[in-house]
């Protein structure tokens, strides 16, 4: 019981960071294109 809500626990963050990461990759291009 325990381990299986750990793991899902871990399956949710593993897809935030991926979420995260993208939206950092877009917010940098606007940025980038605003500096430039």
């Amino acid at each position: 019981m325990l381990l299986r809500a750990v793991r899902r626990h871990l399956g949710r963050i593993g897809t935030l960071s991926t979420l995260n990461k993208a939206a950092i990759k877009v917010a940098l291009n606007k940025f980038m294109m605003v500096e430039a």
